[in-house]
């Protein structure tokens, strides 16, 4: 018991510490620590009053991270890019908690901002099914995470999107028999700093997916089954045959 009491004030410690962690400078750790570490030690142990007492605290932390995370249409600013997926899955599995929490999770404008990043995560996907931008990694499409993602933010077609973009489509649903009738596949978000340039849904239509959130620009373009590249791009602007050098921001 006393080794178990320790282990809990541990617990509570590091979720009470996450509020002064800035959530723009590291998002993951805010909404891991200070998000989903509380909403579980109040759905786990609503026995105990200062868990119990952490719920509001950390439905307020989740809600207010996925509103000033996402560009008010479900996009992660392109510097947060690379923690899309951790993001998404953090995001998921406090929204599974909520639903076995009176009045649930997220408020309804963090709602309606994780069910448009559902799309995003599906449109930011390599033929491969791993995530845009990150490091190379074994294909296997994070499938249980999306599967959990479609169910718990995931509408008609969501389903029918990641059917056709993912890696063994068919467990997420039937793959429509119109591309062309499901809802654009391209995005650009300047207050977001990222685009992604691709003419449909399907798995091997040709994608570029930009980032330009600082001086240099991240760019990744597949086609086909092929991630043809990915990194940085520096950019050489010149007027009258001399370098030009940005002002500011």
């Amino acid at each position: 018991a006393e080794s178990w009491f320790a282990l809990l004030d541990h617990l509570l410690s590091m979720a009470a510490d996450a509020a002064g962690i800035a959530v723009d400078e590291e998002p993951l750790m805010h909404q891991l620590a200070g998000g989903e570490l509380p909403l579980t030690l109040a759905y786990l142990l609503p026995e105990i009053t200062r868990c119990r007492k952490m719920k509001s605290s950390a439905r307020k932390t989740i809600s207010g991270g996925l509103v000033e995370l996402l560009d008010g249409e479900g996009l992660l600013h392109g510097k947060h890019m690379p923690q899309l997926r951790p993001l998404l899955a953090c995001w998921t599995r406090c929204g599974m908690i909520g639903d076995a929490l009176k009045g649930g999770c997220f408020n309804s404008a963090a709602s309606a901002q994780y069910e448009w990043l559902v799309r995003h995560a599906l449109r930011f996907s390599r033929p491969n099914g791993t995530p845009s931008f990150s490091d190379p990694a074994p294909p296997n499409g994070d499938k249980e995470l999306f599967q959990a993602a479609l169910h718990t933010g995931g509408d008609h077609d969501d389903h029918e999107i990641a059917a056709a973009t993912m890696p063994g489509g068919r467990r997420f649903g039937e793959k429509p028999a119109d591309l062309g009738s499901l809802p654009d596949a391209a995005t650009h978000s300047e207050w977001a700093s990222t685009a992604m340039l691709r003419i449909d849904w399907a798995r091997t239509s040709p994608r570029l997916a930009v980032t330009y959130h600082d001086v240099s620009m991240q760019a990744e373009f597949s086609s086909g089954k092929d991630l043809l590249w990915s990194g940085t791009w520096a950019l050489d602007v010149r007027f009258q045959g001399k370098a030009a050098k940005p002002k500011g921001t």
